[in-house]
């Protein structure tokens, strides 16, 4: 659980995260953090928790942290826990379950019933009354049975239709969520309507729901829509058919933590369902660079490379290379540099004493981080200031590509032992008393 990036994919980078990392500012962190505990019974519990009896996380987010791992563990295991026996109560035999529930029944005496007289026909209560709008068949004041000019073949069409139409699934187009989990994409048509869109990469179109069409035309009166001669059926989820007659184009605009994303003359088919979302088709999103079909052959691709790895006959303990590869990848690197810096206009005459240099340190630098030995330097000490107020900056908006980018970093830093999780303090908290110094 991240307060970073839930402040990012809901766009709040400009309002909080800033100031002193103690008092209003971080409680307002930590509240708003608990508020978007999900699902519900957890943020229950770790609500009256901090109420009661764990105080301390009303305004120190780690120590929140831990205990929402703790109480998402707890609750996991009674979960796993009464699953288990509720399996192993379903397997027992039907003749067992029967006897013990005689046993343990506790006997009762059965009330009398009042005598009712039996009444020839159906109906016990009496005649009902005809349907308001007449026979489905000829309108008459009857039902479709008691028709006297229908006959057995119209009747028996006319229950099967009946039947059909009450045992007929109903038709709607909706994505699976997690229980309770918090919706941040949201997408303006046209600049006047703002929808929630969801990306839909297994739909070869965009799809547009009866109820936000009929909304969208409400402000914009003169908005066109194409007929679709003849109309063309949509298989829904759970295979259920639909037809489309009509088609749009709008102009989206979609809301990101980065900016807006805007799209124009994106083609959608109105679909006559009670759909209040917007579905974005796998040909829209390859447009704007999301593929997943990419993504899974990449993934495919490296877990071959990973078992062709594993299928060598190299012992794992010489394949574990230090941050370079066996083909002086670095003094390749290196001398293209110093080739850029020529090129820029370094001297030439200075040339090769640059390069003679460069290479002569060659072993400090790496392309990629790696597993090296630790480096003999006594370690970074940061001492602060006396009567120095710990603060919080507020917190960056990026772009996806270079956030994607440091946090990928950032765990390659963790996974190499370079940095660690600090859970014991908040972030920026002075050390000891006297000015002891800190070690990062």
């Amino acid at each position: 659980m991240s307060f970073d990036r839930l402040v990012e994919e809901s766009g709040l980078s400009g309002m909080l995260g800033r100031g002193p990392a103690v008092g209003e500012g971080m409680k307002m962190r930590c509240k708003l953090l608990l508020i978007h505990v999900t699902p519900e019974i957890l943020k229950v519990d770790l609500t009256r928790m901090v109420e009661l009896t764990h105080r301390e996380a009303k305004v120190n987010d780690l120590v929140l942290h831990d205990l929402v791992i703790e109480r998402a563990t707890r609750q996991q295991q009674y979960y796993l826990m009464q699953s288990e026996m509720k399996q192993n109560s379903t397997l027992r035999p039907k003749e067992d379950v029967g006897t013990a529930s005689k046993t343990h029944q506790r006997p009762f005496k059965q009330q009398p019933r009042d005598p009712v007289a039996p009444v020839g026909g159906r109906n016990v209560a009496g005649p009902r009354n005809p349907p308001r709008d007449g026979c489905l068949i000829y309108k008459g004041s009857h039902w479709a049975r008691d028709c006297p000019t229908a006959t057995a073949e119209q009747k028996a069409g006319v229950e099967r239709m009946l039947c059909e139409k009450k045992y007929r699934p109903q038709e709607r187009v909706k994505r699976i969520i997690a229980d309770g989990e918090p919706g941040f994409r949201s997408a303006v048509i046209n600049g006047v309507l703002d929808v929630p869109f969801c990306p839909d990469t297994g739909s070869d179109v965009n799809i547009i729901g009866r109820p936000v069409m009929a909304e969208l035309r409400e402000l914009m009166p003169g908005l066109r829509t194409t007929m679709i001669d003849p109309p063309v059926e949509v298989v829904a989820a759970g295979g259920n058919t639909m037809l489309c007659h009509e088609k749009v184009q709008v102009d989206l605009q979609i809301v990101t933590a980065a900016g807006p994303l805007r799209l124009t003359n994106i083609e959608c088919l109105v679909l006559d369902a009670p759909e209040e979302e917007l579905l974005l088709g796998r040909t829209t999103l390859q447009s704007i660079g999301v593929d997943l079909d990419g993504v899974f052959e990449q993934l495919a691709q490296q877990s071959i490379e990973a078992a062709e790895a594993e299928a060598d006959d190299i012992p794992s303990d010489h394949v574990n290379v230090l941050g370079t590869r066996e083909d002086n990848e670095v003094e390749t690197v290196l001398h293209g540099l110093v080739d850029e810096a020529i090129a820029a206009g370094f001297e030439p005459t200075r040339a090769e004493d640059l390069r003679n240099l460069v290479m002569e340190y060659s072993d400090v630098f790496r392309v990629r981080l790696g597993h090296d030995a630790a480096a003999e330097v006594e370690p970074l000490e940061v001492r602060l200031v006396g009567g120095a107020q710990p603060y919080r900056s507020g917190v960056r908006r990026y772009p996806e590509a270079q956030r994607t980018f440091l946090r990928e970093y950032v765990r390659e830093l963790e996974a190499a032992g370079l940095v660690e999780r600090n859970k014991t303090k908040s972030l920026g908290m002075p050390g000891a008393a006297g000015g002891e110094a800190r070690h990062w």
